[in-house]
């Protein structure tokens, strides 16, 4: 270090940029070194390409919406400015060597005290700009990755700004606005008639439909009793699991025995709401995939059966305990809350 604190300042930033895959390695490092390395920049170069061809696909499909546009112009630029900059550092590879070699040569490393200071400080500087460049580059991406989840979890829709040659939002197989597609798909491939082909893919939906009403309407006549008494008493389980576990020793095993026994009381019955709660989801969003449905490929006469099957279907499937309480996340919460009051109320009384 103290042959090239002119070099010094530098080191980190290129150390930085080898490792990303921008830069190449020092000409005097190993051979085999510099040819996996070559390999890796082109791969890195390859994949940023590669994205960036897909983001100004994605502006070209979303010309005509500028909210989109601008949602994916901002890292469009960004990606052909790191192209850009990218080529010039292999471009010009062996005139950055020059300067670097300049830079560990002894015109700029003159050993004297009183550079020795301003050398040491510009290093100094250097390090602390990369390490604050790079916290907030990683932040940035974590951010951006944490952000969809998010969404997610709010039940928002999300969206990556990228192009498909497809659309991403329909299954290929499962969904029921596809049915015509696939239902020409099959009629091409079989030599079959397309109205044939139609009339049977709907079929087997209706009995599809009708068997998941009968099995709901079973499990409902089976089960639904017992899930009603256990929704009645968990509220009291939990509260009295909770009423004795705050008087038990936290470091003791009946502690964690009764901690346990809470969690699985509460697994239990989130198992039961949050499926409950997805049947019934699922069943409301099947009547938008009739509306998806490409309704001008279909036959007059088949449009109206399914005018009829959506008529049907307005009423989705709700599962319910003793035909009182709706399996849903909101049982849930109402569970807990009932619980708590319970709990608050034993608590007061004591």
């Amino acid at each position: 270090m103290e042959e090239n604190l002119a070099y010094y300042g530098v080191k980190p930033h290129l150390k930085n940029l080898n490792f990303c895959g921008f830069y190449q390695l020092d000409p005097n490092s190993a051979k085999i070194k510099r040819i996996l390395h070559t390999a890796f920049m082109r791969l890195i170069f390859f994949l940023i390409l590669l994205y960036t061809a897909q983001q100004i696909m994605k502006v070209y499909q979303d010309r005509d919406d500028l909210n989109k546009v601008m949602d994916t112009m901002f890292l469009l630029l960004t990606n052909s400015d790191s192209i850009y900059k990218q080529i010039v550092l292999w471009k010009k590879a062996n005139r950055i060597e020059i300067l670097l070699n300049i830079m560990k040569g002894p015109i700029f490393n003159q050993k004297k005290p009183e550079h020795r200071e301003y050398l040491l400080a510009t290093a100094r500087q250097a390090r602390l700009l990369l390490r604050v460049f790079n916290t907030v580059a990683l932040s940035t991406c974590l951010l951006w990755v944490l952000y969809p989840v998010i969404l997610y979890v709010q039940r928002k829709p999300v969206e990556f700004a990228i192009w498909l040659p497809f659309d991403a939002n329909l299954s290929p197989q499962l969904d029921l606005e596809n049915i015509v597609q696939n239902s020409k798909e099959e009629a091409l491939m079989s030599r079959k008639d397309f109205n044939v082909v139609l009339e049977r893919r709907f079929r087997i939906v209706l009995l599809h439909y009708d068997e998941i009403i009968r099995f709901s309407g079973v499990i409902q006549e089976v089960f639904s009793g017992a899930v009603l008494y256990q929704f009645l008493v968990s509220g009291w389980i939990i509260c009295t699991t909770a009423y004795r576990t705050v008087n038990i020793d936290p470091m003791s095993v009946e502690f964690v025995s009764m901690l346990m026994y809470m969690c699985c009381i509460l697994t239990e019955l989130f198992i039961f709401c949050f499926y409950g709660n997805e049947v019934t989801h699922e069943s409301e969003k099947l009547i938008e995939s009739v509306y998806a449905l490409d309704w001008l490929e279909i036959p007059t006469e088949y449009r109206r059966a399914i005018i009829i099957f959506m008529e049907r279907i307005k009423r989705s499937i709700n599962l319910v305990a003793g035909d009182l309480i709706p399996l849903s996340n909101s049982t849930f919460v109402s569970v807990l809350r009932s619980s708590y009051t319970f709990y608050a109320f034993l608590k007061n009384t004591n």
